[in-house]
C-alpha cells in the first residue's frame, strides 16, 4: 500500500495585444492572470497473482480551485474561445482509477476511469454563446464573426459530473528481453514476430445531469490498433436537448466552468482509421 500527498500552487499570466478592436481600428491589449492550487493523493494496491503476473490497482483523487479575474471583452475581436476569457471562480475535483495487469513481456490495462464535477464558487453563468445555424452574430457577419451572439441561460452551481473511462487494453507492448536474445533474428524468426499485437478497447465518454438525474451526453468509440502500423475505430454520439457544457478552457482541460447555449437533441455514429 502506497500512498502520496501533495499540494501545488500555480500562477499564469497572459497578455494578448490586438492591431485593431471589435469596433474601431485602434489597437487594444488585455492583461489577466490565473491563480490555481491542487491538492492530489495517490494509493496504490498491488496483488500477486498465481501465474507470476500482478494487478496493481492506483486510485487518484484531485481538488482544484482556480481564479481568473474579469476583464473587459466588449472591445475585442472574440474570433474562438481563446479570445474568450470569462471570470473563473472554481474548484473541480476529480478521481482517478486504474487497474493495470503486468507480467514479464506484457502490460493490459483492464479498466481506466474518470470522473469529475466543478462547483462555482461566486457567481453563475447568466449568458451562453450561441451556435445555432441562421443567428447573427452580435458583430461582424455570419461567415466572419467578430463577437458571438450571446442568450441567457439559467447557470447552475454545479457542473454535469464527467466521466470517462477505458475498457479494454490500450497500452503498447513491453519490450523486456534484448533482441538478440529473441528468436526475430534467429533460425526460428517468423514474420508475425516481427508485429505489434492489436490492441481493443472501449472508450467511454459522458455527462450525468445531477439537477434532472439524466445522461446528458454519451459517446462511445471502439478501437483496433496495431502499433503505429493501422487502426479502425467506430462509435456513436447522443447529446441531449438543452445547454451542452464546456469542456475546459485554456487554463485547465478538465474544468467545467461554463456552457454553450440550448440545442437540440444530437445523434449520430461515427467510423474512422488510419494506416
Amino acid at each position: 500500500m502506497g500512498h502520496l500527498l501533495a499540494i501545488r500552487p500555480q500562477a499564469k499570466f497572459r497578455e494578448v495585444y490586438y492591431t485593431r478592436g471589435a469596433q474601431s481600428d485602434d489597437a487594444q491589449h488585455r492583461e489577466t492572470f490565473w491563480l490555481g492550487v491542487d491538492a492530489t493523493s495517490k494509493l496504490t494496491r498491488r496483488f500477486v497473482l498465481a501465474d507470476g503476473s500482478s494487478l496493481l490497482h492506483t486510485m487518484e483523487p484531485t481538488v482544484t480551485y482556480e481564479y481568473v479575474p474579469g476583464t473587459r471583452q466588449s472591445a475585442l475581436a472574440q474570433i474562438d474561445q481563446a479570445d474568450d476569457l470569462p471570470k473563473k471562480n472554481l474548484v473541480t475535483y476529480m478521481l482517478r482509477s486504474r487497474v493495470l495487469e503486468s507480467g514479464t513481456r506484457t502490460a493490459f490495462n483492464w479498466l481506466d476511469l474518470t470522473v469529475a464535477q466543478s462547483y462555482h464558487v461566486g457567481a453563475v453563468q447568466t449568458l451562453a454563446r450561441e451556435f445555432t445555424p441562421g443567428v447573427a452574430p452580435f458583430l461582424g457577419s455570419f461567415t466572419q464573426p467578430i463577437q458571438p451572439a450571446m442568450v441567457p441561460i439559467q447557470g447552475r452551481k454545479f457542473s454535469d459530473v464527467w466521466m470517462r473511462a477505458v475498457i479494454g487494453n490500450n497500452l503498447p507492448p513491453l519490450s523486456s528481453l534484448s533482441q538478440l536474445d529473441t528468436p526475430i533474428f534467429g533460425q526460428g524468426a517468423q514474420a508475425w514476430a516481427l508485429r505489434p499485437p492489436i490492441n481493443r478497447y472501449v472508450t467511454m465518454d459522458a455527462f450525468f445531469d445531477p439537477y434532472q438525474l439524466t445522461v446528458s451526453q454519451f459517446n462511445t468509440d471502439l478501437r483496433f490498433q496495431e502499433g503505429t502500423n493501422w487502426y479502425f475505430e467506430v462509435g456513436q454520439r447522443y447529446t441531449k436537448d438543452g445547454n451542452r457544457v464546456r469542456r475546459g478552457d485554456i487554463w485547465n482541460p478538465i474544468s467545467f466552468n461554463e456552457v454553450f447555449a440550448p440545442t437540440k437533441e444530437i445523434q449520430f455514429v461515427t467510423m474512422g482509421g488510419g494506416v
